[in-house]
């Protein structure tokens, strides 16, 4: 997301990440969507395409949250796992599942969840790319910086 700012920006990655280093991925996907809104022509020419990388990119957070922040226990179902949040008030941990989508993961979904997650790098980056000259090194990049 970063390379993406620094196209639009028209500025050099390492000043992207000296003005955006502390703002985490809710910031920066608002700034990156407000920058594209200014620029009121081409915002509309790809505000379709624009939309449907937005939801894909919140969704694929959500699930980068779960796997990366949640405890994780056995499933109702054979081979799943569901992920819980343990909260500590006083000295006694406790469980919490609010919040949190009512799922059961197996390997298979977990697999299927990090492959959505490369394809919309990938889509992202040739968004950025073909419609705002952003410069990828590998023609992906970690859409959560």
């Amino acid at each position: 997301m970063l390379r993406a700012l620094a196209a639009l920006l028209d500025k050099r990655i390492a000043d992207i990440v000296a003005l955006f280093w502390h703002t985490d991925f809710n910031h920066r996907r608002d700034r990156l969507l407000n920058l594209l809104i200014l620029n009121e022509k081409k915002y509309e020419e790809v505000k379709t395409e624009l939309d449907t990388l937005i939801k894909r990119l919140n969704l694929a957070y959500e699930m980068r949250n779960i796997a990366a922040h949640c405890t994780w226990r056995k499933g109702r179902k054979p081979d799943s796992i569901s992920p819980v949040i343990i909260k500590f008030k006083g000295s006694y941990p406790k469980m919490a599942e609010q919040g949190l989508p009512v799922r059961e993961y197996t390997a298979e979904i977990l697999i299927s969840e990090a492959k959505k997650i490369q394809r919309l790098s990938a889509d992202f980056c040739a968004f950025f790319m073909a419609n705002f000259g952003a410069e990828f090194a590998t023609g992906e990049d970690d859409i959560f910086d």
